[in-house]
């Protein structure tokens, strides 16, 4: 972080349970990318999006938690 668009989410440990993901900008607001993680790891193609700062709210059994994510081309 800082990156130009390919970000890779991976689980800390091999929990099991399905981690739901949504993409924010920087306002908080959904940006319309989301999808679930069920594996160990997941690729996160923000290539296209602008440059700037994201965040990822990740969504699973233990609560949520939020990454933030700087994009630069």
């Amino acid at each position: 972080n800082p990156n130009n668009g390919r970000f890779e989410l991976v689980r800390k440990t091999a929990a099991t349970g399905i981690i739901r993901y949504e993409l924010l900008d920087a306002t908080g607001r959904a940006i319309g990318r989301s999808g679930s993680i069920t594996g160990l790891r997941t690729a996160l193609d923000l290539g296209e999006a602008s440059s700037g700062v994201y965040f990822v709210r990740l969504q699973h059994d233990s609560g949520t938690d939020v990454l933030r994510l700087v994009l630069q081309h």
